[in-house]
């Protein structure tokens, strides 16, 4: 084997584990997500994947920062929607809008 062979295989095995890295953090980050439960009636979210999570972003336009971050979660059970920050705390029920608005 010659050297281009050796950092062709080198590059190789870095992309593999940054993609296995990646794979492993959104796996945690879905199971942590999957452990809570509904504050109304205790049943525990279901949530298929990371792409069904909503986000939301709380913006100071003053300073140009954000100044909290984190996902909202519905319950199928009680039909309702609740705000969680990143570090999964709960922030409270989200209002319902009215359909039509």
């Amino acid at each position: 084997m010659n050297k281009r062979w050796i950092l062709s295989a080198v590059i190789i095995a870095i992309l593999f584990a940054g993609v296995g890295i990646l794979y492993l953090i959104s796996y945690l980050k879905l199971r942590r997500m999957r452990a809570l439960t509904c504050p109304d009636c205790h049943l525990p979210f279901v949530i298929t994947s990371l792409t069904a999570v909503r986000r939301w972003i709380d913006f100071d336009i003053e300073q140009g920062s954000a100044k909290g971050s984190g996902f909202y979660l519905h319950c199928d059970h009680c039909g309702a929607d609740y705000r969680f920050d990143d570090d999964r705390l709960l922030l409270g029920r989200v209002e319902q809008k009215a359909k039509g608005d």
